[in-house]
């Protein structure tokens, strides 16, 4: 699993804390669990601040909008998958990111419900 931005850099903070603590490269390499080199990166870099890593915190949290209102995300489709994606935002006379949208709104629906366990079957054609 990839680590999150702000976790690298408390990784980075103990790095030069345990370098100030009289560490060798080795020792912090073990304690930290990354690789030599980027031990050895991460010293040659100035030391985290907390407020860096809660800034890092507030944007994961708060992605970036463009002038729509949007996030901009980047994805990559099967082109069967993209071209039935295509094919039915012509059909419905709208937006390819209109007919996306939906489609993950209605995943994220059915996997919230089918996680909470209620008992009852989840219906994922959506609601009827």
């Amino acid at each position: 699993m990839r680590a999150t931005v702000a976790e690298t850099m408390r990784k980075r903070q103990r790095c030069h804390d345990l370098k100030a603590e009289g560490k060798s490269q080795r020792e912090i390499q073990e304690a930290v669990n990354v690789s030599r080199a980027a031990v050895r990166d991460w010293l040659a870099q100035s030391r985290p601040t907390d407020a860096a890593i809660a800034d890092a915190l507030a944007a994961a949290a708060n992605p970036k909008t463009d002038a729509t209102g949007q996030v901009g995300f980047k994805s990559r489709f099967d082109p069967e998958l993209f071209a039935q994606l295509r094919s039915e935002a012509d059909a419905q006379g709208t937006a390819t990111n209109k007919v996306l949208g939906c489609a993950v709104r209605l995943y994220c629906d059915v996997m919230t419900r089918a996680r909470a366990g209620g008992g009852e079957p989840v219906d994922v054609m959506g609601y009827r």
